[in-house]
């Protein structure tokens, strides 16, 4: 994949989608440096494979946005 990761600005940029699917790492790498070693989402986060198709990312990401709100 191509294209993954974050531009000047420190945003991060689509990965290459033309084969279907998508990287979730460098969101691993933001719960590493950003959530505790206790927290639910960090645990949930680093227990996905690096590559998600985009169904899989939408369903997933439901889940993550719930943890992230008990987080907070």
């Amino acid at each position: 994949m191509t294209g993954e990761g974050r531009d000047p600005a420190g945003t991060f940029r689509r990965a290459d989608t033309s084969d279907g699917f998508l990287s979730i790492r460098d969101l691993k790498k933001l719960v590493l440096a950003r959530c505790g070693e206790d927290d639910p989402l960090r645990a949930v986060i680093l227990a996905e494979k690096d590559i998600l198709t985009p169904a899989e990312f939408v369903a997933k990401m439901e889940v993550w946005v719930v943890l992230l709100n008990r987080s907070s």
